[in-house]
């Protein structure tokens, strides 16, 4: 005789756990707006970074590549800017860690020591995890090169406000291909803790974060989900002004936006892009402390005999509790 399958547990099963993600996936996203509104120095370090990669971007779209350059040229251009950039970003990230770090531990969060700390002890495994992220942005640009249409009719060059402003809040990258870099490059921040905290060299590192992970991929996918929708929301009002644009182009060409809008619409773009990375970073941070609670509570509860606890059953760490056992000798 058949047994009858009851769906309704699994489907209140499934239902439990994706609530249970979301929760923890929202009490992440409220930690990471606590410490940007107790510690805005966390954000000093990106922009920088942002100014670095907004030159940039200006300068090769301007940049006259078939008539300056061989093809090995344009490949050697391409990847040790791609290099350099995330370079920044690597070193920005190393240093919030860094002032993370101090403020778990019971100081005052201070940026010059978090920026001699980032290259006295953490700059070579950094350059060694770049080394390897660039390797991967070149593949999917080759990628991405080989499957996407080429369309350069109508493009321009356009060095002023309007291009900037354009330049910095458009790319030439498919949707798809940022959904892609923005999940490596979370992956690759995940790692950074390792490096940062735990002083574990690059291959330690990368299995270590590995295997943080794997342990909680359910809320590292949800928050992946949650900041890509967040990015769509906080560059809403951009795509707006651009509709409005092309709106008054189309049907009231005598009428210009004046500079000082264009000026306004570079430095939202610079402040959001800032804003989304940081989230990416504390995103990271905050799982990989979760997990290290979690190892905690698992080593006590193996000493004293009891039950072991799940991860889910660890309460997650608030930002700016000064975990101080966390940072102990590990």
């Amino acid at each position: 005789m058949e047994q009858d399958i009851d769906f309704t547990k699994y489907s209140f099963d499934f239902v439990e756990a994706i609530r249970s993600t979301v929760k923890n996936v929202w009490k992440y996203i409220s930690s990471a707006v606590k410490v940007f509104k107790s510690h805005p120095i966390l954000i000093v370090p990106l922009i920088p970074v942002w100014i670095a990669f907004s030159i940039a971007a200006v300068y090769l779209k301007n940049f006259d590549w078939e008539g300056n350059l061989t093809p090995w040229g344009q490949f050697c251009l391409l990847f040790w800017s791609v290099f350099a950039l995330y370079f920044l970003l690597f070193i920005s990230c190393s240093i919030n860690l860094e002032m993370v770090q101090q403020s778990f531990t019971g100081k005052k969060m201070n940026l010059k020591n978090a920026v001699l700390e980032t290259f006295k002890r953490n700059i070579w495994n950094i350059l060694i995890l770049n080394l390897v992220w660039t390797i991967l942005f070149m593949i999917l640009c080759f990628i991405e090169g080989v499957l996407a249409k080429s369309n350069e009719s109508g493009k321009e060059d356009d060095i002023s406000l309007k291009g900037i402003a354009t330049t910095l809040t458009t790319t030439d990258t498919s949707f798809s291909t940022q959904l892609i870099l923005r999940l490596a490059r979370m992956a690759a921040f995940l790692v950074m803790p390792a490096i940062c905290w735990e002083n574990l060299g690059f291959i330690s590192a990368v299995k270590r974060g590995y295997k943080i992970l794997r342990s909680n991929l359910a809320v590292f996918s949800s928050g992946y989900v949650f900041i890509s929708i967040m990015t769509l929301f906080v560059m809403l009002p951009v795509s707006a002004f651009y509709g409005i644009n092309s709106w008054m182009v189309k049907h009231l060409p005598e009428v210009s936006i004046p500079p000082t809008i264009w000026i306004f619409v570079i430095i939202y773009t610079g402040l959001a892009w800032c804003f989304i990375i940081y989230f990416e970073q504390i995103f990271t941070a905050l799982i990989y402390l979760w997990h290290i609670k979690w190892e905690k509570e698992v080593k006590i509860a193996k000493k004293e005999g009891t039950p072991i606890p799940k991860l889910a059953d660890v309460e997650m760490p608030i930002m700016l509790r000064k975990f101080k056992y966390v940072f102990k000798k590990f």
